[in-house]
């Protein structure tokens, strides 16, 4: 499992696309729009990716696990979800 790309385990299922509804923050909204443009992806991309990667990060953080990010200079922070 940990060598699998993020949502290489999909239930068959589940239809591949679905169009949700949802109501965001302004803050969500200018994060999401940034991200996209940052990353030259859409918008949809970030919010596929987003729910992905909560999706992992919870359910590791379920099993007990902790997320650090080491920036470049050295410095390490935990990453926590709240």
């Amino acid at each position: 499992m940990a060598d699998e790309p993020l949502g290489a385990a999909v239930d068959p299922t589940i239809p591949p696309h679905q169009k949700i509804t949802f109501n965001v923050t302004v803050r969500a909204v200018a994060a999401v729009a940034a991200t996209a443009q940052r990353l030259g992806v859409s918008k949809t991309d970030v919010l596929n990716r987003a729910a992905i990667l909560y999706d992992k990060v919870t359910e590791m953080e379920a099993q007990g696990g902790i997320i650090h990010v080491q920036m470049p200079g050295g410095s390490t922070y935990r990453l926590m979800l709240v």
